[in-house]
């Protein structure tokens, strides 16, 4: 029988690393619960959207089961088709294409789109190891779009990668 010698330090360490790692793994933390109020008061008000598509947003935004990103990004990606095309073609690696639907709609006035947008056109140029370009759109995340956008750990490791 083999013995392995593990510090206590180490030990409690890792236990209390993994202990507060549990306790945010599927927890919604309250600023989540704030954007996301603050997502489903601004469908609420939106001008122009049929009732169809405000109650496929409602129901996804309501969707508890649904990680909170999730419920943000499908949410906007109902509300805005082209969106929805525009992260399918990021995730299939398109990274021209999908730079090219993306820029658009990260400068658009809706700053949960803005800012949703922004990040997937920061990570697709991040995954093309194109890091100072995704500066500008790390930096707004960082400041202007932060209180609508549940990126910011995310965000923050990318800030550090580009940076470097």
């Amino acid at each position: 029988m083999v013995s392995i010698q593990i510090p206590l330090r180490w030990a409690v360490a890792f236990l209390l690393t993994f202990a507060g790692a549990m306790s945010v793994i599927g927890s919604v933390t309250a600023n989540d619960q704030g954007v996301l109020r603050a997502l489903a008061d601004h469908v609420e008000q939106l001008d122009g959207l049929n009732a169809e598509a405000r109650s496929a947003a409602k129901q996804i935004l309501a969707d508890e089961s649904l990680d909170p990103i999730d419920r943000l990004t499908g949410t906007l990606g109902r509300l805005y088709p082209a969106y929805d095309t525009a992260i399918s073609v990021s995730d299939l690696g398109d990274v021209q294409d999908a730079v090219d639907q993306l820029m658009p709609l990260a400068d658009q006035a809706d700053q949960f789109l803005a800012a949703d947008a922004s990040f997937y056109l920061a990570r697709t140029l991040m995954n093309d190891e194109r890091f100072e370009s995704s500066l500008p759109l790390l930096e707004r995340l960082t400041n202007d779009l932060s209180a609508v956008s549940l990126h910011r750990d995310v965000v923050s490791y990318y800030m550090g990668i580009a940076q470097a």
